[in-house]
C-alpha cells in the first residue's frame, strides 16, 4: 500500500494569536547541552509563542566530583554500554540556536547559602523581562533575587540532566526496592515560597539499568516546559500538581551500590535464563453470563478459552455484532513469521463456531482492531506496526474478510492502541503517543476530536489528558455501565500489559477531560497468566486476553 506521506499531525490546538512572544531565559553552565535539553530550546525557537531572549552561563568551572568507586565504575559501564548516537545525552552545542539572544557570562556566588549573580548581572537580567527562566545549571539553591527576574519564575527539571551529572537515588532507590514506578517532573521556584510541582509524568521503573530509566525519564521530559508555555501563552492558569517529599539527591555508598548489582547481576541471568526458554504467549479468553464485570470490583473467573493454532497466539479482541450474528476480532500472531494479522471468527451462544478467517493482511504487524458502524457501513481503526505508527481506517467492502484503506486519521506519529468513541454527537479518538524520540509509548494519552470518524481530528486543550503508565495506554472500547462511560486503560507498571483499569469519564468535551481509576482486573491464579491487556463485552458476552510464560517447545515458537 503506497498512500501519500502526510505531515506530522498536531498534538497540541495552535496557541492564541496577537500577543508577543513569551520571553524565555536559560540557566546553563556551558553552550554544550545533552540532546534533550537542546531539543526543548529548539521547540521554544520554532514555535512562534516564545523565544529564548537571554542565556546566562557560568563561568566558574564544575570540576568532576569524586564518587564511590562502584558507582563511578557502574555509572562509566552503563554509558558505554547503553549510550549511542540517538541517546538524548550526547552533547550538542546551543550556539546555532542562540545567534539572537544575549548571552550573559557570569559567575555566580553564595550569599547566605544561596547562589547569586552580581548586581549588573541581575540588573540585565531585569531588563530582559523575561517570563520564564529555564534551569539546566548552576546547581544548588539560588537566591530569592534570581528567582524574581522572570514573571512566572524558575522552572527546572526534578530529574537532573544527565546520570553522571548526580546521583539520582529516586530511580537507583525504586530499581533496587523494586518499585514499579518513577516520576519525571517539572517545577517552578518563587520568591519567599516553597517550590511548587508544574507536570508530572509516571512512568515504568526499569528493572535494572539506570542508564535506560534516565533516558526515558528525560526525553519524556522534554515536552513539559512546552506545555505549560502554552498555557501561559494562552492566558490559562498553570497546573500545579500536590507535591511529594523530595529524597536526598547524595549518590548511593559502596555497600548500598554492592547491593545493588548484586540484585541486578541475578536479575538479568534470570532473565536470560527465561527468555531462552521460554516466550511471552497471550491467549484469548470469553464467557457468557447474565451479569457482566463490574469496573468497580472487577473479575473474570468463569471464562473458557478460544482455541488458537500451535505458533500462533490470539490477543487484542473486540467484539462486533453484524446483521445478528456475534463476531470476535483478533490480533493473530504467526512466530514463525514474526508479525501477525487480523482475524475473525463468529461466537455463538456455546462460544467459537468453528476456524478463524483472516480478516486484513498487510505487510506490516497489526494488532488492536478497533471495529464500529457508521451510517450503515463497517469500519476497522487498527494499530500498524510494531511500535505504532499512523492511525488508518479501513472500510469493509465485503464483512469479515475484505477491506479497503479508507484515510489516514493522524500522520507521522508513533500512535498504539487508537480507539473511537462518539460522545454527545462528537467523534473522540484516544491514542498513547510517544512524543519525543526515546520516551515511552505507554506513558501518555492523547485525544482528538472531530465532527466524523472521518476527520479531521483536532487536538484536545488539554493534551496530554492522562500522564500516568498506570492507566493511560487505552485497553478497549469505552463501554456504558450502569449510567457511566468506562474507560479500560491498561496498567503497564512493572512491565507491558500487567492489568485492565477501568477509569470512569467524569467529564468529555472538546475543551475538558477528566477520569478517575475505579477498579483493577490482574489475571487471577486460576489462570496461570501474569497480565491481560485488552476487554470487550457485547451483550452477555464477554473477552479477555491473558499473558502467559510458556515454553517455546510447547507453543511452537
Amino acid at each position: 500500500m503506497n498512500e501519500p506521506v502526510h505531515a506530522a499531525s498536531p498534538l497540541y490546538p495552535a496557541p492564541a494569536t496577537g500577543s508577543a512572544p513569551l520571553r524565555i531565559g536559560l540557566l546553563l553552565d556551558s553552550v554544550n547541552v545533552p540532546a534533550w535539553v537542546a531539543r526543548l530550546v529548539e521547540e521554544i525557537q520554532a514555535c512562534g509563542f516564545a523565544r529564548v531572549v537571554v542565556a546566562i552561563i557560568d563561568t566558574r568551572g564544575h570540576p568532576v566530583r569524586r564518587r564511590p568507586i562502584l558507582h563511578d565504575i557502574y555509572t562509566r559501564l552503563e554509558i558505554r554500554v547503553r549510550r549511542d548516537a540517538d541517546s538524548p545525552f550526547i552533547d550538542r552545542d546551543l550556539t546555532p540556536l542562540l545567534r539572537e539572544a544575549d548571552r550573559l557570562h557570569a559567575h555566580p556566588a553564595l550569599e547566605q547559602g544561596s547562589l547569586t549573580l552580581p548586581a549588573a548581572e541581575l540588573d540585565r537580567l531585569r531588563t530582559a523581562c523575561l517570563d520564564v527562566l529555564l534551569r539546566f545549571g548552576l546547581e544548588g539553591d539560588l537566591s530569592d533575587d534570581l528567582l524574581a527576574v522572570a514573571v512566572h519564575g524558575v522552572w527546572s527539571h526534578a530529574h537532573g540532566n544527565s546520570p553522571e551529572a548526580g546521583g539520582h537515588p529516586g530511580l537507583f532507590r525504586a530499581i533496587r526496592q523494586g518499585i514499579p514506578i518513577t516520576a519525571a517532573e517539572l517545577w517552578q521556584s518563587l520568591p519567599a515560597t516553597a517550590p511548587r510541582l508544574l507536570y508530572r509524568s509516571h512512568g515504568a521503573t526499569h528493572p535494572h539499568s539506570l542508564e535506560i530509566g534516565q533516558q526515558s525519564a528525560c526525553s519524556k521530559a522534554s515536552s513539559f516546559v512546552m506545555r505549560c508555555l502554552r498555557r501561559l501563552a494562552n492566558a490559562e492558569p498553570l497546573s500545579r500538581e500536590p507535591p511529594q517529599p523530595q529524597a536526598p539527591r547524595d549518590p548511593p555508598g559502596n555497600l548500598q551500590m554492592g547491593g545493588f548489582l548484586a540484585r541486578n547481576l541475578m536479575h538479568q541471568a534470570r532473565a536470560l535464563v527465561r527468555n531462552r526458554a521460554s516466550v511471552e504467549h497471550w491467549s484469548v479468553l470469553w464467557r457468557r453470563s447474565g451479569t457482566l464485570l463490574d469496573p468497580d470490583r472487577p473479575d473474570f473467573e468463569g471464562a473458557r478459552p478460544v482455541p488458537c493454532p500451535r505458533g500462533h497466539f490470539y490477543a487484542d479482541p473486540f467484539l462486533f455484532r453484524h446483521e445478528g450474528e456475534d463476531w470476535l476480532f483478533l490480533e493473530d500472531y504467526d512466530y514463525a513469521l514474526g508479525k501477525a494479522d487480523i482475524v475473525a471468527m463468529r461466537i455463538g451462544p456455546d462460544g467459537p463456531m468453528g476456524g478463524a478467517c483472516t480478516a486484513l493482511r498487510l505487510e506490516e504487524h497489526l494488532s488492536y482492531p478497533c471495529i464500529f458502524e457508521w451510517r450503515g457501513q463497517v469500519y476497522m481503526m487498527p494499530e500498524i506496526g510494531d511500535m505504532g505508527g499512523p492511525v488508518r481506517l479501513f472500510r469493509a467492502r465485503r464483512f469479515p474478510d475484505d477491506w479497503e484503506f479508507a484515510c489516514e486519521l493522524l500522520s507521522g506519529r508513533n500512535a498504539v492502541d487508537a480507539t473511537l468513541h462518539e460522545h454527545e454527537g462528537r467523534w473522540y479518538l484516544f491514542v498513547n503517543i510517544r512524543e519525543s524520540p526515546g520516551a515511552s509509548e505507554n506513558d501518555e494519552l492523547f485525544l482528538f476530536h472531530a465532527e466524523t470518524p472521518f476527520g479531521p481530528f483536532q487536538p484536545h486543550s488539554r493534551n496530554p489528558v492522562v500522564s500516568d503508565v498506570r492507566h493511560a495506554r487505552p485497553a478497549g472500547r469505552i463501554f456504558r455501565h450502569a449510567g457511566r462511560w468506562i474507560r479500560p486503560s491498561q496498567d503497564c507498571a512493572g512491565g507491558y500489559g500487567r492489568a485492565v483499569v477501568f477509569n470512569e469519564i467524569l467529564e468529555l468535551t472538546p475543551l475538558r477531560y477528566s477520569e478517575r481509576p475505579l477498579g483493577r482486573l490482574a489475571p487471577c491464579a486460576s489462570y496461570h497468566a501474569v497480565g491481560c491487556h485488552t476487554y470487550a463485552a457485547l451483550g452477555d458476552l464477554e473477552v479477555i486476553d491473558l499473558k502467559h510464560r510458556r515454553y517455546r517447545s510447547s507453543v511452537g515458537a
